[in-house]
Parts: C-alpha cells; sequence; structure tokens
C-alpha cells in the first residue's frame, strides 16, 4: 500500500498540469473570492453606501429621525425628492431611498400608522433586504422613543392638567430619561457579537469555501486514476502481484490523503501570508479540522471513482455533483444568502461541515469539543465512503477490468 502511494506521488511530481490545477488553481480562485469578499485587511477602505432620503414631513421629529442614519458607519446620506429618487432606483444609479411622508409629525402624535416607506431597486431584492435591516436597526428604537415621549405626555396632560405645561414638560423629560437610561439613547441598541476581534468574515468565507471546493475536485481527480490504470491495462498487472485488491485501493487512499493535507496546508498559509489570516490562533483546532477534512474529500474522491466504470463517467459525475455540494454546502456563497429549505439541505454536504469547523475557529472562539463533533461528522463520512468504495471497487472495477 505504502509503495503504490510513494508510486503515485512520484509521478504526480513529473505531471506539471497535475501541479497547477492542485496548488496554483486553488490559489488563484482564493485570491479572487478573497479580493471579492474584501479579504485584504487595512489595504483598501470600502465605497460607502449611498442612501437616497426624503423628509416630506420636514418636522423636527423626521429630521431628528433621518440625524440617526447619518450615525450609520459606512452610509453616505443623498436628500432628493421623490421623482429624482424613482429615477435613480429605476436606473440600478442608487439602492433605495427612505421617504418620510408628510403628516409623519401628526401620525407619531396621534399614535396611527406611520407614513414612512423605504423605496428600493427590485433587481436587488437581497442586497435591499440587507440595507432594510441596517435601517430598522437605526430608526425602529427612534420611533419607539418618540412614541414613548408622545404617550407619557398625552397622559400627564391628561391627568394634571392643573400642573401646567411647564411641569409637564419637566416630569415627562425625567419620565423618558428613566426609561431610556441615563444616557438619553436609544431603547434597543444594536450591538454586534462576535466570538473573536476583529474578524473578516469575507476572508474565511473566501478561503475556506474555496478550498474545500477545489480539495474535492483534486481528489476526485485522483481517484479517477484507477479507472486510468484500468484503462491502460496497469490495474490487470498490479492484481497479477501478490497485492491485494484492498491494499491497491488503500495504496490510492493515502495518496489522496497525502495531496489533500498539503494542498489545504499550502491553502491556509497562502492565506495568513497574503491575506493575514490568523491561522495560528488555535493551530490543534485547525490541525485537527485539515485531517478531518482531507479524509472526507479523499473518501469521496475515491468512492466515485468505485461507483464509475471508465474515466469520462466519472469526470461527468463528479463535475455535477461536487458542484452541487459545493452550492448547498456554502462554498460559493455563504448560507445566510440561501432559503431556509436549503441551508437545511446544507447538511448532506462535505463543504458544510468543513467550513462550519473553519468558522468555529477563526471566527466564533467555540473551543475545541463543538470543533470535535464536526470532525467527527467529517470522520464518519470518510468511513463510511471507504466501506462502500470497498464493495463498488469490487462490482465495477475488478469484474469489468
Amino acid at each position: 500500500m505504502f509503495v503504490l502511494a510513494i508510486k503515485d506521488l512520484r509521478l504526480f511530481l513529473k505531471d506539471r498540469k497535475a501541479i497547477f490545477l492542485t496548488f496554483l488553481l486553488p490559489v488563484a480562485l482564493i485570491t479572487l473570492f478573497a479580493l471579492a469578499y474584501g479579504g485584504i485587511i487595512g489595504k483598501s477602505d470600502p465605497q460607502p453606501e449611498r442612501l437616497l432620503v426624503c423628509d416630506a414631513d420636514s418636522s423636527a421629529l423626521s429630521q431628528d429621525l433621518i440625524g440617526r442614519l447619518k450615525e450609520v458607519e459606512g452610509m453616505t446620506l443623498e436628500a432628493v425628492d421623490t421623482f429624482t429618487a424613482g429615477e435613480s432606483i429605476r436606473k440600478g444609479q442608487r439602492l433605495a431611498l427612505v421617504y418620510v411622508g408628510e403628516g409623519f409629525n401628526d401620525s407619531l402624535n396621534q399614535g396611527g400608522p406611520l407614513p414612512l416607506f423605504l423605496w428600493y431597486d427590485a433587481a436587488k431584492e437581497m442586497e435591499a433586504s440587507l440595507l432594510q435591516e441596517v435601517v430598522l436597526s437605526r430608526i425602529a428604537p427612534e420611533i419607539t422613543r418618540m412614541q414613548n415621549q408622545q404617550r407619557i405626555r398625552a397622559y400627564l396632560t391628561q391627568r394634571f392638567a392643573v400642573m401646567g405645561p411647564d411641569s409637564i414638560a419637566s416630569i415627562g423629560r425625567d419620565l423618558e430619561g428613566y426609561m431610556s437610561g441615563e444616557s438619553g439613547g436609544s431603547l434597543v441598541r444594536p450591538v454586534p457579537v462576535s466570538g473573536r476581534q476583529e474578524v473578516n468574515f469575507g476572508l474565511i468565507q473566501a478561503v475556506a469555501g474555496v478550498a474545500v471546493m477545489m480539495l474535492l475536485f483534486s481528489v476526485t481527480a485522483i481517484g479517477g486514476s484507477i479507472l486510468g490504470e484500468k484503462e491502460s491495462g496497469t490495474l490487470r498487472r498490479l492484481l497479477a502481484s501478490p497485492l491485494k485488491p484492498r491494499s491497491i485501493l488503500g495504496g490510492k487512499m493515502l495518496y489522496a490523503l497525502i495531496i489533500a493535507l498539503f494542498q489545504l496546508t499550502i491553502m491556509f498559509l497562502y492565506s495568513w501570508l497574503a491575506f493575514g489570516l490568523d491561522i495560528w490562533v488555535d493551530p490543534l483546532a485547525l490541525g485537527l479540522t485539515i485531517l478531518g477534512t482531507a479524509l472526507a474529500c479523499s473518501s469521496f474522491g475515491i468512492f466515485l471513482a468505485a461507483i464509475s466504470r471508465t474515466r469520462r463517467q466519472l469526470e461527468g459525475m463528479s463535475t455535477i455533483l461536487i458542484l452541487i455540494m459545493s452550492a448547498l454546502g456554502g462554498s460559493m456563497i455563504p448560507l445566510f444568502f440561501m432559503p431556509r429549505f436549503m441551508q437545511d439541505l446544507a447538511v448532506v454536504s462535505v463543504n458544510y461541515w468543513s467550513i462550519q469547523a473553519f468558522f468555529d475557529i477563526f471566527a466564533r472562539d467555540t473551543g475545541l469539543l463543538p470543533i470535535l463533533v464536526k470532525v467527527g461528522v467529517l470522520a464518519g463520512i470518510a468511513l463510511s465512503l471507504m466501506i462502500l468504495s470497498i464493495h463498488f471497487f469490487g462490482k465495477n472495477i475488478l469484474r469489468h477490468r
């Protein structure tokens, strides 16, 4: 088994195309995805989001509300009229408009529905939904504060009219300050929660997603070498030797595992050197995750080769399966962009367990136990696929050699 693995490694090192596809192509893709997700920390500032605003009410309360949006980091407000806003959004020049309609102040005082709208580009609905969350996180607490303010003053005026407007206003301010805290701020403050400080989620997504997806393609090509040896007659000669069929399959598995470990290690070292990914935050957890990922992906590649009868059949099937697994598992786009049912289906993918383990290491600071659970799932996948590979190796390859 070890002799066969060494033989395949020597052949691999002589194949420049194989080396390029295994190492240099993933490096290029990681670079591309990291740049797309903003992976270079501190080397470029993101362009601010230009949000259109139209205040048709022009009251103190509506201006106070829009002032809250000015506090959002990375957002620039642009005051326009509704016609200009509609044209800009329709042409794709701007994403959205916050429109405060006439009567906002009166509706707030009377407790009626507020003329407050978010116009957005229907062609960019997903992007607009993310912007909506940001806008709501700012203005919803402010609206709640304004409504409470009006309710308190209305109640005091109704029950204690004899005290006079100045006394009522003073008591109202005291109650508002008490309800909103000494700082007088919003009732609800958005607080981002992260296991580690200064986490670049885009970089983690780019590195982990691409590394696992490209590894699946690499090890599938390695598994396909079994079919190549079958077609060239090499497998027949190996079977005529004292080697057992399981040793031949084990040698391929060992060869694929070694390449997978090297490929993942190089990908993360490159990400550390080029983009500053802190791979030393938990070396033990990272090493275990790399090992579990390499085992699962290598077993997957060998399994696909075992269930295929020709190399052409393997190439067509592997491309479809790997792309589906990568799309479901979060290699191509983050899982939170997907519908709920697709997020539930993601657990059937090797990509999902690997990527989530890498996020646990670099972003969540979960400790070793949750990572061991995910590595255990990857090891279970590897064992199951190897058992199936032994069965189909004898059925599809040895019987049709």
